[in-house]
C-alpha cells in the first residue's frame, strides 16, 4: 500500500513537470524576440553584398540639440570600424549629422554641427574583443555641454562640446548596419537588436533601468525604435511612435536573417 501511495504521488510530480515544461516550451516558442543577423563568414563567402536598413528621412530624425543612441550588438570583431546607427551627409567634408559606430573596443558616435566632434578613445576600449553581447550608447547633450559613451550601462568616456550647438540637419535617410555615405567600406556584421533613436539625453539611471526591456513605444522622447520582432524579408517594421519603417537592402542574401 505504502509503495502504491509512493508511486502515485511520484507519478503525479512526474505529471506536472511534464505539464510546465510543455506549458514553458510552447510559450517560448511563440516568442517572437528576434534580432538582425549577419553571418560574416557566409557573407564573406558569399560576394560581401552592402547590407543596410534604409529607415527613410524626416525632420524628426534631425534631432537638433539632444541625442541618445542606444542598441545591443554582437559584432563579429569589436576591434575593426564598423558603423551601426547613422543620419548625416557628405559635403566633403562632413558638415551635418551623426553616426555611430565602434572601433578598437570602443563606441563612438561622431556629431556635426557643423564642426566633427567625438569621445576620445585612445588605446583598445572597454568592450570584449568579440563573440559577445554588448550594450552600447552614445550621448549629445546641448544643455549638459557634453558628449558621453556607455558600454553595458557604465560609463566609458565623456567630452565637453566645442561648439556647444545643435546637430545639424540634413535630408539623407537614417540607416542601420552601414555608414550612410560608404556601402562598401564599413559594413556591420554579427547580431544587432533594440535600436532606439531619441530626441533626448537619457541618464545612466534611465539607460540601466531599461537596457535590459522591450520598450512599449510611446515612451518619451523616442523617435524611433527597431526590436526587429515582426521584420521579415525585406521590411523592418518601427515599434516606435512614427512609424519610420525601414527596408532592408539585399535581404535575400543566405548571410542575413532575422533570427
Amino acid at each position: 500500500m505504502v509503495e502504491s501511495i509512493k508511486t502515485n504521488n511520484m507519478n503525479k510530480y512526474l505529471l506536472i513537470i511534464a505539464f510546465v515544461l510543455v506549458t514553458f516550451g510552447v510559450f517560448a516558442q511563440n516568442e517572437q524576440n528576434k534580432c538582425w543577423s549577419i553571418d560574416y563568414l557566409t557573407w564573406n563567402e558569399n560576394g560581401q553584398p552592402a547590407l543596410s536598413i534604409n529607415c527613410g528621412n524626416d525632420d524628426i530624425l534631425n534631432v537638433g540639440a539632444e541625442l541618445t543612441i542606444e542598441l545591443w550588438i554582437k559584432g563579429y570583431t569589436h576591434a575593426e570600424n564598423r558603423k551601426l546607427v547613422g543620419k548625416c551627409k557628405y559635403n566633403e567634408p562632413f558638415d551635418n549629422g551623426y553616426i555611430m559606430g565602434f572601433e578598437n573596443l570602443h563606441v563612438y558616435t561622431e556629431y556635426f554641427n557643423p564642426s566633427s566632434q567625438q569621445v576620445p578613445r585612445p588605446g583598445d576600449g572597454p568592450m570584449d574583443p568579440d563573440s559577445s553581447f554588448v550594450h552600447l550608447v552614445s550621448i549629445y547633450s546641448n544643455e549638459a555641454g557634453k558628449m558621453y559613451n556607455y558600454v553595458n550601462g557604465v560609463l566609458s568616456g565623456e567630452a565637453a562640446l566645442f561648439p556647444n550647438t545643435p546637430i545639424q540637419g540634413n535630408d539623407n535617410p537614417l540607416v542601420i548596419g552601414n555608414a550612410p555615405w560608404d556601402f562598401f567600406s564599413f559594413q556591420f556584421y554579427g547580431d544587432m537588436d533594440e535600436v532606439r533613436v531619441w530626441n533626448r539625453a537619457k541618464t545612466q539611471e534611465e539607460i540601466k533601468a531599461q537596457m535590459f526591456t522591450e520598450l512599449d513605444g510611446t515612451e518619451e522622447g523616442l523617435v524611433a525604435y527597431y526590436n526587429f520582432n515582426q521584420a521579415a524579408d525585406s521590411t523592418v517594421p518601427d515599434a516606435g511612435p512614427y512609424g519610420f519603417d525601414g527596408i532592408l537592402s539585399n535581404s535575400d542574401h543566405i548571410s542575413t536573417g532575422f533570427i
